[in-house]
This record gives C-alpha cells, sequence and structure tokens, in this order.
C-alpha cells in the first residue's frame, strides 16, 4: 500500500549498506565505550562503576550489616544499567572473589564460588557491602563535586560518569573485556607497587619505563604463582602489548613408604583446579603423563593443597616439569592493554597509564579544593556577619525594634557593612540568639577560617602543592590497605634451571630390557666389576615376583644419560625416547614398562635397543628380520619420532619378525648369524638405502624351516680391513675378532681374517659347532689384542633369567670356525645365554673401583 498523503517529508532514503555501515559503528562504539573496555581513569567498566555507587548510595559501608545481593542488583538496574539482571550480578561476584580480582571490591557474605568453576549461589541467598578498598581508594570525596555526573538512561537521576580514584585500579585489578574489533587482557598488579611507581612519576615527569619497573617489576596475580621474566614484561610495560610465562608453584613431599608426592599450592590465574586435577588423571590414563599413580584435592580453608602421587619408579622433578609442560601448571599471559582514555580506546604501556591516570587525580584534587575552597569562603561570610551582628548588636537590636519595613532594616544593617546575605541571616535570627553571640568564639572561628581559605588558595595557585598532596595520599593508603607480593618472579635462566633437560649428569650408565617389556636405567657400575671366565655373575632384576622368574633379558645396551636412544619394536616400529627419562633403578628392581613410556601397541615387544649420538652425517640404520631379510636406511629418517613412533621396515613375510637393528656407517660390514650357527658378512655399501616403508631384501638364505636369524653385529671398516688379510693359525692371530657364544655359555674368538665377504642373499658359513639342543646365542665384533689389553676389554654377558656377568675379554681364547669354545659363564639349569655387550675402557676400571 502506498504511504498515506503527507508521509514523504517523513521519510528518509538511504542505501542499506550505509545504514548498515552507520549502524554497526554506533553499535561498536557503544559496546567498546559503554560496556566491555575499562576507563583508564579508575579502571572500572560500567557495570561495575555503577554496582559500587548504587551499594554507596544504599549505604552498604564497610562497618554496615550486609544486604541481599538481589537488593544491589534491582537498585542497579533500575537506575542505572539497563540490561540483564544475571550480567549484573556476575559482575558483582567477580567483585568479590579474591581469586579473581587483587584487590576484591566487594565483601561477599554466602557462597560467591570458587577456584573450581563452582557457581556462585543465586543472588537471592548470597549478600554483600563495601569492601574498605573500594570505599576508600575509590568513593571517597565523591560528595565533593570531584567527578562530573550525567543523566541516567531514563534522566530520572544522576551518576557518576567516572568514580575518585585515589589510586591506579586499573593496573591494580587489572581487566578483561572482549570489545568489537578490539579486546583487553590486562593483568593485576601489587597495590604497594602501584603507588611505588605513581610516586617515582610525581616525582620525576620524565621517568623512563625501566625506573618504573624497578618499582613495578611485574603483575602480581591473586592466585600467587611465578611468572618467568623472559623479556614479555619489558616489552608489555613499553608499548602495553607483551607475553610472559605464568607458573604453578609446588613442593615435594616424602611420604610412607619412600614415596614422593608433587603438592601443588598456587596455580596461574584462571586456571580451574579442578579442571587441572582432571587433566592430570586423564594424561596419567592415557599414559601421556609418565611417573603419576594419582592425584587428589586435599584443599581445606586453610588454602589450596593438589596432591599428584608420583610413582616409585619416578623423578618427581620430571613429572613435575610434564606437568608443566602438559598442563595449565605453566600458561602464557598475554596482555594487551587497552582502555578508554579521552572517549577512546587506546593500547597504553605502563608510563601511559599512570600518566594518563595522575592527569585526572590531580583535576580530582584540584575539583576536591575548590570545592573545599567555596564552602569555607560561604562559612566564613557568614561567621564574619555573626562577627557584625555581635558588635553591632544592641543599635541592630533596637534598629529592629523601632522599624516600620524591611527596606529599612537592610538598609541598616548595610550601613554597618553587611552584605545582602549576611544581613538576611542576622535578620532569620531570634533575638535572643542574636543578643548571646560570642565575640570572642566567632573572631577566633572567622581566622582559623581565613587561615583555611588562604591555605586551598595556595594549593590551587601552585601545582607543585597539589602534586605533594597526591603523593601524600597515595603513601598513605597504600600503607593502610596494601599487602605484599603474592606472585614470585624468577628469570628465564633460574626457570631453565629446573628444567630437569638442563640438569641432567652426563654419565654413563647401563640400559636393559626384558621380554615382558620392562626398561630400566642403571649405572655403569652396577656391573662393571669384571669377574674370572665361568663364574656365575650378578642377579640383574626382581626375584621375588611370578613375571621375574620366567622374565628374561632381550635387550642391553651402554650408553650415556643425555644419548638419545633407538627402540625397535617386532612389529618394524621405531620409537624413540631420552636415555635419561628411563627411571634410574638398582640390578635388583623390576624397572618401569615401556608402555608407560612408549604408545606400544599390545601385540608389539621391543626387540632391539641402540644409543645414537648424532642423526647427521653418513651414518645408516641397518634392520635385520628373523627369516634373513635385511633393509639399510639413513639414521637421519629417524630424527623425529613421536611418542607413537614410525614405520622403521615392512614386514612382508608371514611370521617374520624385526630381530636386529643397529647403526651402520660407510664402509662397515653386517654379520647375520642364525641359529644353527650359519654366518654370512655382508658389505653395507652394497645395500641400496632405501625407504622406511621399504621391507628390505635378502641377506641370508635360510634352508632348515627351523632355522632363523639370532644374532647380528656391525663389523667397523678398519676391523673389516682384517677380512682381506687371510691368517693360517688363530693361535698367532692378533687382530680384531668376531666373538660367538652358544646358548650353553660356550665362547670363542674368531678372527675375522677367517672369514670372506659374501654376496647378500648366500647360505653363509658354518660358524660355530654345536651339540643336540644347542644353539648359537649372540656374536660380537672385537678390536685387537693390543687395544683389549690396553683398555682393560670386558663382555657383559646377560643370560635369559636375568643373571648379568663381566668377563674380560683376553681370557677367551682365539679358535677358529670349527672349534667348541670354552666355558664363558656357570649356568643355572634351564638357563641359557641371551645376548652380550662389549664395556670398554674407564667404564670397566670405574667398577672395579668402586667395588
Amino acid at each position: 500500500n502506498p504511504p498515506p498523503a503527507g508521509a514523504d517529508e517523513n521519510i528518509i532514503e538511504e542505501e542499506l549498506h550505509e545504514e548498515t555501515r552507520s549502524s554497526y559503528l554506533s553499535y561498536a562504539m557503544s559496546v567498546i565505550v559503554g560496556r566491555a573496555l575499562p576507563d583508564v581513569r579508575d579502571g572500572l567498566k560500567p557495570v561495575h562503576r555503577r554496582i559500587l555507587y548504587a551499594m554507596h548510595e544504599l549505604g552498604l559501608s564497610p562497618r554496615k550489616p550486609h544486604r541481599k545481593s538481589a537488593r544491589v542488583v534491582g537498585e542497579v538496574l533500575g537506575k542505572f544499567h539497563p540490561h540483564g539482571d544475571q550480567s549484573v550480578y556476575d559482575a558483582l561476584v567477580r567483585m568479590a572473589q579474591d581469586f579473581s580480582l587483587r584487590t576484591p571490591l566487594v565483601d561477599g557474605h554466602g557462597n560467591f564460588g570458587s577456584m573450581d568453576g563452582d557457581s556462585a549461589a543465586a543472588m537471592r541467598y548470597t549478600e554483600c557491602r563495601l569492601q574498605p578498598a573500594a570505599a576508600d581508594m575509590l568513593l571517597a570525596d565523591l560528595e565533593s563535586d570531584t567527578v562530573p555526573f550525567a543523566p541516567n538512561f531514563d534522566d530520572s537521576t544522576l551518576e557518576p560518569a567516572v568514580l575518585p580514584a585515589k589510586l591506579p585500579n586499573l593496573l591494580i585489578n587489572g581487566s578483561q573485556g572482549i570489545a568489537v574489533g578490539m579486546a583487553t587482557n590486562i593483568p593485576p598488579h601489587n597495590l604497594r607497587e602501584v603507588a611505588a611507581a605513581l610516586e617515582a612519576l610525581i616525582d620525576d615527569a620524565d621517568v623512563g619505563v625501566d625506573a618504573l619497573m624497578a618499582r613495578l617489576p611485574a603483575p602480581d596475580f591473586p592466585t600467587g604463582g611465578q611468572i618467568v621474566d623472559d623479556g614479555g614484561l619489558r616489552a608489555m610495560y613499553r608499548t602495553g602489548n607483551g607475553r610472559f610465562t605464568v607458573r604453578g608453584v609446588a613442593a615435594f613431599e616424602k611420604g610412607e613408604r619412600g614415596r614422593h608426592s608433587i603438592v601443588i599450592t598456587e596455580l596461574p590465574y584462571g586456571t580451574n583446579k579442578a579442571s587441572l586435577a582432571e587433566r592430570i588423571a586423564e594424561l596419567a590414563d592415557d599414559k601421556k603423563l609418565e611417573g603419576v599413580s594419582g592425584v587428589r584435592d586435599e584443599s581445606d580453608r586453610d588454602g589450596m593443597r593438589l596432591v599428584v602421587e608420583v610413582k616409585r619408579s619416578a623423578e618427581p622433578q620430571r613429572v613435575l616439569h610434564q606437568l608443566y609442560k602438559l598442563t595449565g601448571m605453566e600458561t602464557r599471559f598475554a596482555a594487551n592493554m587497552i582502555a578508554i582514555h579521552d572517549g577512546e580506546p587506546k593500547l597504553m604501556g605502563m608510563r601511559e597509564m599512570l600518566r594518563a591516570y595522575l592527569d585526572f587525580r590531580f583535576d580530582v584534587v584540584q575539583r576536591r579544593t575548590r570545592h573545599a575552597l567555596g564552602e569555607a569562603e560561604r562559612r566564613l561570610h557568614r561567621v564574619q556577619g555573626f562577627v557584625l551582628a555581635s558588635v553591632n548588636a544592641e543599635e541592630i537590636i533596637r534598629e529592629l525594634k523601632e522599624s516600620t519595613s524591611a527596606e529599612q532594616t537592610h538598609a541598616m544593617l548595610e550601613r554597618l557593612g553587611m552584605s545582602r546575605k549576611q544581613a538576611e541571616m542576622v535578620l532569620e535570627m531570634p533575638l535572643r540568639r542574636l543578643s548571646g553571640l560570642e565575640l570572642a568564639k566567632l573572631r577566633e572561628q572567622a581566622a582559623e577560617l581565613e587561615a583555611t581559605v588562604a591555605e586551598l588558595s595556595g594549593i590551587l595557585a601552585d601545582d607543585a602543592r597539589v602534586m605533594a598532596i597526591i603523593r601524600e595520599e597515595t603513601a598513605s593508603l597504600a600503607g593502610a590497605i596494601g599487602t605484599e607480593r603474592r606472585t614470585a618472579i624468577v628469570s628465564s635462566e633460574a626457570a631453565a634451571e629446573d628444567d630437569p633437560e638442563e640438569v641432567i649428569e652426563d654419565v654413563e650408565c647401563i640400559v636393559t630390557l626384558t621380554e615382558m617389556g620392562y626398561l630400566k636405567r642403571m649405572s655403569a657400575n652396577a656391573i662393571a666389576r669384571q669377574q674370572r671366565k665361568g663364574t656365575k655373575g650378578h642377579k640383574f632384576q626382581a626375584g621375588t615376583s611370578n613375571r621375574a622368574k620366567t622374565d628374561n633379558l632381550i635387550c642391553m645396551t651402554q650408553c650415556s644419560t643425555m644419548n638419545t636412544l633407538l627402540l625397535f619394536a617386532d612389529t618394524g616400529k621405531a620409537y624413540r625416547l631420552q636415555a635419561h627419562a628411563i627411571p634410574e633403578a638398582t640390578r635388583a628392581s623390576s624397572g618401569e614398562r615401556v608402555t608407560s613410556l612408549l604408545s606400544l601397541p599390545t601385540d608389539a615387544r621391543v626387540q632391539s635397543l641402540i644409543t645414537v649420538h648424532d642423526f647427521g652425517g653418513d651414518a645408516s640404520l641397518v634392520n635385520v628380520t628373523r627369516k634373513g631379510l635385511v633393509q639399510r636406511t639413513a639414521l637421519g629418517q629417524f630424527e623425529n619420532i613421536n611418542r607413537a613412533g614410525i614405520i622403521a621396515m615392512k614386514m612382508r613375510l608371514p611370521g617374520d619378525k624385526l630381530c636386529f637393528s643397529s647403526e651402520a656407517p660407510p664402509g662397515s660390514r653386517v654379520a647375520i648369524a642364525t641359529a644353527m650357527g650359519k654366518a654370512i658378512l655382508i658389505s653395507v655399501d652394497d645395500l641400496r638405502q632405501a625407504g622406511r616403508s621399504s621391507s628390505g631384501v635378502k641377506g641370508i638364505s635360510i634352508t632348515d624351516d627351523d632355522d632363523e636369524v639370532v644374532a647380528c653385529d656391525i663389523i667397523p671398516a678398519d676391523a673389516a680391513a682384517a677380512i682381506e688379510d687371510p691368517c693360517e693359525s688363530a693361535s698367532d692371530y692378533k687382530g680384531p675378532s668376531l666373538l660367538v657364544v652358544s646358548s650353553n655359555a660356550l665362547a670363542k674368538r674368531v678372527p675375522l681374517s677367517m672369514f670372506r665377504e659374501q654376496s647378500r642373499g648366500g647360505v653363509g658359513v658354518k660358524l660355530l659347532k654345536l651339540d643336540g639342543g644347542t644353539t648359537l646365542a649372540a656374536i660380537q665384533v672385537t678390536p685387537d689384542q693390543e687395544t683389549i689389553a690396553a683398555e682393560d676389554t670386558c663382555i657383559i654377558v646377560s643370560t635369559k633369567e636375568g643373571i648379568v656377568n663381566c668377563i674380560p675379554l683376553s681370557s677367551i681364547n682365539v679358535s677358529g670356525r670349527q672349534a667348541k669354545g670354552h666355558k664363558l659363564v656357570t649356568l643355572n639349569e634351564g638357563d641359557a645365554v641371551h645376548s652380550i655387550t662389549l664395556a670398554t675402557g674407564e667404564e670397566a676400571r670405574a667398577g672395579s673401583d668402586d667395588e
């Protein structure tokens, strides 16, 4: 339908996109200025300012009884804040929480929420009143015309446009808010330190950020914690934008049976305690957080106490480091200090904020002084009128009796020196009071008021005196309501010292793995003592459980705590682990399940364990399977491995499993031996380097269905040169050899010169003469005789029952390939040799000294 007649003049045509842009800008500015961002002067958003003013109007001072929160919310909604009641109540609740505000402004009575994320009780149940900090710091002098007032939303009353803050509340309590196209995140600070920084700015208007930071070094969070200063603090204070790390605080406690606990007493600002406990339990269940057996909350009225129980085999410091790394125990605070200044949002550094506040405070003190001066001048004027009336009391009384008109009386009083106002004041007085005026007291009052007027006028005329008043009031208030710092400040260097990665001692150690998947790290001295050939050796795992009686040692490597270990499962997957991450144990302890350190499938078993010193260079990784397949891969492909592992070699033959993995430099040889005593030597350079997903090529042909690869070793390039120099007699041989050990502990050293290099895929040569039921157990390349003697080299022999013995290598005879060998260790009935490891140099001698 067409518009009614005469309506055209009321219709404004506008392009839709122009109207949308204009309306959205209006909305955005309304949100930015009127709701989401704090004012730099009093540090409050409109809703907080209105709540505090409404409580002030209701007389809810710190000395008065609490009143229902619903009464305050209703007052705010009805007079000042035309928005939802829940948003007002939420803002009130936050001002009462001592874990949200560094200096709470509302004194709450009842359930006002907790660090566990619990909501506050409904507003009809809780009660509130003003905190002394709010009354003294924000609302004092409000009636002294210190700040401008503006009409409320319906023009029915007035509300303050800003509160006359005596301290920079924006820095003290901080602020968080999301506006349109911008957000603010200002951390809270210590009140006394903020006051000290303000005093420094008063003393020197050109003071720099570094000088201010000497007094206000970092935020101070209500929940305590630690701030790690990594340079982000200075950036934040200089530009208003910066990031820094906040950590929780924990201590170690030793409980019953030597078990340790990590007791968390302080959390980073904004961290939910209940959510943190759930996260820790979840990570522990998922095997992502190592060494944690449980978590419980023991918090009470005396403070927070979150207890994380540490497994007996774990290092508490390492577990704490994991808590920092994987949970909310360590967070990054991203500061973006935007506030409303002169009606517009502005990003400000610390000095700018303090300067803006100081300018405002200067204006407040001047307005208060001007108001006090006006009051003093009005009172002085009255007292001076009373003095004139007292001096001329008889004449005034006589004239009043004889006067016939008010004009005549006024004229008489003006002749006595009174102003029109003073005359009206005297005329309104009863004659009895006029005659009873005490001239001496009036003159004394007049003198005091004249001095007050002169004092106040002098203050208004001297900016330095105004600044002195601000400084004095700042120091006085800081001393009255300020508290000690709660958040500790630590340097990034000191924080790094707490990182177990930074404080690990680089020491030699032995890492072992059992068939059932138990991994442990021991000091090299635990087994380094050399014993005579034929002795039994040491028990190397706990023998008090059924598991220990049936579990067998399958891997042993000698390394440093700083070395990287690569673990290879029989399924063909590779895993990475730092040696120091394996809990340290004794010979008799069980160790840690490998599944608690790695994400290992239930159907996989780790079969190989190697030490890697450097992933760079030309080094390759050689993998060998039970059915004789061999693969060569660049070692660098295994530098970055996550907890779930990566494919190292595909198993293409049915039932085949990976059995051996080792680093192989260029020019080296691979020695592959089978259970039935066959062995082959292949040049690593003849193996084409393939990708991790390859399945390898045939290394040795296995002709017997009951035979399989049981042992392999890498012959270094310098030792492999002996293959080219054949010898006739083993007794005179002094070069490198291949140590061969059978399952029944017979051992011999075969000269490398008695072998010849073969092409891959051959059937190999006879390595050891075996009796019925006996199999080849292990092979190991050994150095020449001169090196063995010089370095006191020994061989560490481990059996399936976990017995370990350290035998001098020089005591093992050099024999031909057909010889049976000599007894290496004495075995228990049913036990058998499982693996051997070479130990050289200082490790062997250190063990002997310690013993």
